[in-house]
């Protein structure tokens, strides 16, 4: 039910229950059960039992987590788009360089900060490292965060989250 549309009966069952002058009792016991259903619809909605500022900062909170994910995932599903439509598999061998395939370590992994501090080359070879690479781990993370800003962060937000990162790798191959 819509807590507009049960104020309104509310307040038409109250008018009705004064104009009958309290002679139909079952119009009473009516008026106290949409009272109670109000309030209980009032403090289960989202974001109950706490002021603006609180809602916002935990939306923040979930947007920034969001961000955070949509990059890490990001680059997992980089390593997806790229090595599934090979058949190579998705775990062995880890991160390569394309050219000289000399493993990245762990430190040079971080998406999209270490290709912007390595000026987008291999540590070891010198060569190019696509740019795809940073941009779908940045679009990853402004799609979550964006689902998150559109959904909120209660339960709601799960099923977007797996739809925008399920569409990512279908989109890159």
């Amino acid at each position: 039910l819509e807590l507009r549309g049960l104020q309104q009966r509310h307040v038409v069952a109250a008018d009705s229950l004064e104009a009958l002058g309290n002679a139909n009792p079952g119009l009473l016991t009516v008026a106290a059960g949409l009272a109670v259903e109000e309030r209980w619809l009032r403090s289960h909605r989202a974001g109950a039992g706490c002021d603006k500022m609180t809602l916002a900062m935990t939306l923040a909170y979930a947007a920034a987590l969001a961000g955070l994910l949509g990059l890490l995932l990001g680059s997992f599903l980089n390593v997806v788009a790229y090595r599934l439509p090979r058949g190579e598999s998705l775990a062995f061998p880890g991160s390569h360089c394309p050219s000289c395939e000399t493993p990245i370590k762990p430190y040079d992994n971080v998406p999209v900060l270490s290709w912007l501090l390595l000026r987008g080359r291999c540590r070891s070879c010198r060569s190019a490292i696509s740019g795809r690479y940073p941009l779908v781990e940045a679009a990853t993370a402004v799609l979550l965060v964006s689902v998150v800003l559109a959904k909120g962060a209660d339960n709601d937000v799960w099923l977007g989250l797996a739809f925008a990162l399920l569409l990512v790798p279908v989109t890159l191959i």
